[in-house]
């Protein structure tokens, strides 16, 4: 784990605890923050201090379908919400959700990749997602990367809705503001790179509507449909996997498959 301060400049390192970290979830309890990470090598979760001091470590859940050892786990990203319970979502496994209570006590498991194509709770690579609380009412939003769709759920795990995003992939949804960032990790279901495929930035209005594409030409609907998405001539994106947003609004894209690149900083003009 690296630690930078806002200019780039290398502050700090932990030793490498995590080989397959994978995602990582900053979240606050009564001022203090944590660091969620989930590890698709040990198939576990952790929650550290920022300094790496593992305080909660997750493994395979019980309930749902993991009740058969033959059904898949391999966690990839957690959610928390306000109340300090969070979400693990499963992206590699079975793309089943596993609520737990804020100390770790699991509670619930939900949506899933054996459900019928009809089915709105259905889930293929839930890879990413986060609680959305802007509006006064908590909902949580997780990316089904292999549908092409964020899938919104109530935080007991009903579904609600779902927002499709053409020939786009997303991993993760980051809230910030009134916006919502999704890295679109490629415009090729196999993520391959023939030109004009290698992904871009979504960036979504409040009713979850596509208002910008940053690396991508302008988004165009018809009947209230995201028609094809293309990059444009300048896209700086390879891949890009996970958004972080700071206080002044600059925007952290980490990618994957990228020839072992740094994140790339986004400053707002």
């Amino acid at each position: 784990m690296m630690i930078y301060d806002r200019s780039g400049k290398l502050l700090t390192t932990w030793e490498k605890k995590f080989p397959g970290a994978h995602g990582m979830t900053l979240a606050n309890e009564n001022g203090t923050e944590f660091l969620f990470l989930t590890d698709t090598n040990s198939r576990k979760v952790f929650k550290c201090t920022l300094d790496g001091k593992v305080l909660l470590e997750l493994g395979r859940p019980k309930g749902g379908r993991y009740v058969d050892p033959k059904v898949g786990y391999c966690p990839t990203d957690v959610a928390v919400a306000p109340n300090g319970e969070f979400y693990v979502m499963d992206g590699y496994g079975s793309s089943q959700i596993t609520r737990y209570s804020a100390k770790g006590e699991e509670i619930s498991v939900f949506g899933g990749n054996h459900l019928p194509g009809n089915d709105l709770a259905r889930l293929a690579t839930c890879h990413g997602g986060s609680v959305d609380s802007r509006s006064g009412k908590s909902y949580f939003n997780v990316a089904s990367r292999q549908e092409s769709a964020i899938k919104r759920f109530d935080l007991d795990g009903k579904a609600l809705a779902k927002f499709s995003f053409a020939n786009c992939f997303p991993c993760f949804v980051t809230q910030h503001g009134r916006h919502s960032f999704i890295p679109q990790i490629s415009l090729n279901a196999n993520c391959a790179i023939p030109p004009g495929t290698a992904g871009l930035i979504s960036v979504l209005d409040a009713d979850f509507k596509v208002v910008s594409n940053i690396g991508g030409d302008a988004p165009v609907y018809k009947d209230g449909v995201l028609q094809k998405v293309t990059t444009s001539a300048n896209n700086p994106f390879r891949f890009p996997h996970g958004v972080g947003i700071d206080d002044e609004d600059s925007i952290y894209v980490a990618q994957w498959n990228s020839g072992r690149t740094f994140p790339i900083k986004l400053v707002r003009v």
